[in-house]
């Protein structure tokens, strides 16, 4: 699990999940405070690949 609270200082087009993306990873991102949500991410398929979740959050300072 990744928390993105766009904070990222060299930041990717496409976020975060972008780069997981990249190296081949399974990746769902999703609102960091939908406990449903997380749970689905979290048990989604991901055969013969790594898997991340990208919880998006807001700023801390927002």
């Amino acid at each position: 699990m990744v928390v993105d609270n766009s904070s990222a200082s060299y930041a990717r087009p496409g976020g975060i999940a972008a780069r997981f993306e990249a190296a081949g990873w399974s990746v769902v991102t999703v609102d960091g405070r939908d406990h449903e949500a997380l749970y689905a991410a979290f048990t989604a398929p991901h055969p013969g690949r790594p898997h991340a979740v990208v919880a998006r959050v807001e700023p801390k300072h927002a």
